[in-house]
Formats: structure tokens, sequence, C-alpha cells
């Protein structure tokens, strides 16, 4: 894509969480497509992300706060997983984890998911399988959640004498609330795309089913908030998640701030130009 001096592209890229290639250890590798519109990050079969693939999710994260050119960050999970932390790419046996040791994993994947939340990008979890346990916790770092015909989300926790730990707990209840979080976690019961829509927890129900046709769906979904500049849909999601978690006089403060960024920059002056040119 060409770009002239000033302008910034309205290219999005995507983080995809793929569930689907056995030789692939975890979030280990990040590949471009011919359009260099994604980064692909694939998750072998099983019920399980290993503290490797974790610790590979997180570079990805870092690598990505650094993509001046992206929009959108993608999670995709195509068969099902639920992510319990592992060290080996096992399940974990909490049997064998001492205290210590599932309080590091709590913290880590706690750290490694609010920069998911924070990134200046717009984020989407597509959901085509069962997202369970950590996975559910993961889809609620995510600024939107797409769901397929069938698939599901599902905070398991009570059944594995948990509760959440990686931040899912406070995510969801800023989500859908204090009575629907409630619910959900108490109960352990599957949300499908019916009831996730109706709750707040699904942004969408895409009619796609398989891989290439629902991130096709995704990117053309996903249009309506990320054409236009990139610096500013940064701007704006930051100004949205510093709403969300500062208080209200340091929200305030860098909302003025970011404003004051995109006064007079290329964004700016190209919009008034266009409008004059319209009046």
């Amino acid at each position: 894509m060409s770009r002239t001096k000033g302008e910034e592209t309205t290219m999005g890229s995507l983080l995809l969480w793929r569930h689907n290639d056995p030789l692939d250890p975890g979030f280990q590798s990040a590949e471009r497509s011919r359009a260099e519109r994604s980064i692909s990050a694939r998750v072998p079969p099983g019920l399980t992300l290993s503290a490797e693939a974790a610790a590979a999710l997180q570079i990805q994260i870092l690598k990505l706060r650094k993509e001046i050119r992206t929009n959108v960050v993608s999670a995709l999970n195509e068969g099902g997983i639920a992510v319990n932390g592992t060290s080996t790419g096992r399940s974990v046996d909490s049997l064998n984890l001492s205290t210590k040791d599932g309080l590091r994993i709590c913290m880590f994947m706690q750290n490694t998911l609010t920069r998911l939340l924070r990134l200046p990008l717009v984020s989407v979890a597509l959901v085509q399988g069962k997202a369970l346990g950590g996975g559910a916790e993961v889809t609620t770092a995510c600024d939107f959640r797409l769901m397929t015909s069938g698939s599901e989300i599902r905070f398991v926790h009570k059944h594995m004498g948990l509760t959440p730990g990686w931040g899912g707990a406070t995510r969801l209840i800023k989500l859908i609330g204090y009575r629907n979080a409630l619910k959900l976690l108490s109960s352990a019961q599957p949300v499908d795309p019916a009831t996730g829509l109706k709750i707040g927890l699904a942004d969408e129900l895409l009619t796609s089913t398989d891989g290439d046709s629902c991130l096709e769906e995704v990117e053309n979904w996903l249009n309506q908030y990320t054409n236009g500049s990139s610096q500013v849909i940064r701007a704006i999601k930051n100004v949205v998640v510093s709403g969300r978690e500062l208080s209200q006089e340091e929200s305030l403060k860098n909302e003025k701030s970011i404003f004051g960024t995109l006064w007079g920059s290329p964004a700016n002056l190209k919009a008034l130009a266009q409008k004059i040119k319209r009046n």
C-alpha cells in the first residue's frame, strides 16, 4: 500500500488466535499475509494453553504495541479451547502446583491480558468453538466478541474448585454488570450466541463457519469502527480505556492531552479541508 507524506493508512491488522496446527507449540511465530493485513499466531489442538504459549502471547502483545500502522487485533478461537495455564503443554494438575506457582500463573496472565485490553488498537475475540475457563477470560480482554453458530463461552471455574484469576471476573462485571456476572460465574452455564447478544457479552452472531470466511466477515464488521486515520482510532481507544479505568479527574486530563495531539494533525487538517470542499 502506497502512502503519501503525512497520511495514515487505514489498513487494520489481525492477531489470529488459531487452534488448528499440531506442529506449532503456541504463540511463537508471527507471519504476515501477502497484503500485510494479518499477524497470525497459532495454538495447537488440545484444551490447554501452555506456559510457553502464554509467554509467546505476551511477546506478541508487546510487539503489537509497536505496530504504528495497526488498527485492529483479533483473537481467533477455532475448535474449542480452555486456557488453564500449564508448564509443559499438558493440563494443569493443581495437586502438583504450590500456591506460589498458582499465583505466578495468575499474576503473569493478569499482566498479559491487561496489556491486551490496553493496547491502542481495536481488539476482537472471534469464538468459533468453545472458549472455556481461562479461554473465556481471554475473550473479556478484547474490545468485542464475535461468535459463530454453535460456539459458546463458559466460565467453568466453579467446577475446577476455582474462581477466575486472570482478571476475567473484574472485566466481566464491567461488560455485563454485577448480576449477570454473578449468574454466569456461580452457575457455570454456557453462553451461546443468542444469550451472549442478550446480556451484552457478544457483539455479533456471524453467519460464516469456516476460518477464512469468518475472517472476511470479521473484517467487514470491523470496518465500521476502524475506517479512518489509525492515529485517530488509537487515540479514541486510549480515551475510552482511560475513561473506564481512571478517576474522572485523571480521565479528563488524559482526554485533554490526547485532544491536543490531534488538533492540527494531518488527520484533523485533512478532515477540515474535505468539509470545506463539501460546503
